[in-house]
């Protein structure tokens, strides 16, 4: 395995443990929405369907996860493409108050 291969998987791993420590924080979460708010806090994904693709989810899965959480206060969706339902959104400052705390403490 490379140095390359290495912070890979390190990246990985410390990506994997920000999604269940939020989840902990917030429990009733949906598994795809503690994703895209740990995604959207270190900057992987701003929308619906970057976060499909990167991911391999369907783009509605996507796009239900935003509306829940823009519902809940989490994120304030932006733009939204009409032709393609892409919706771009950004953390809250509750959304990323609650990702900074599971980054904080993860256990």
């Amino acid at each position: 395995m490379s140095a390359a291969d290495d912070a890979s998987a390190a990246d990985e791993t410390a990506f994997l443990t920000l999604v269940e420590a939020v989840a902990r924080r917030r429990p009733g979460l949906e598994p795809i929405e503690a994703v895209l708010l740990a995604a959207a806090f270190v900057g992987a994904v701003a929308d619906s369907r970057s976060l499909a693709k990167a991911f391999d989810v369907a783009h509605a899965h996507a796009l239900r996860a935003v509306a829940a959480l823009d519902e809940a206060g989490l994120v304030a969706v932006g733009r939204r493409d009409a032709r393609s339902s892409r919706a771009q959104y950004a953390l809250t400052e509750d959304g990323a108050a609650l990702v900074a705390a599971a980054e904080a403490d993860p256990a």
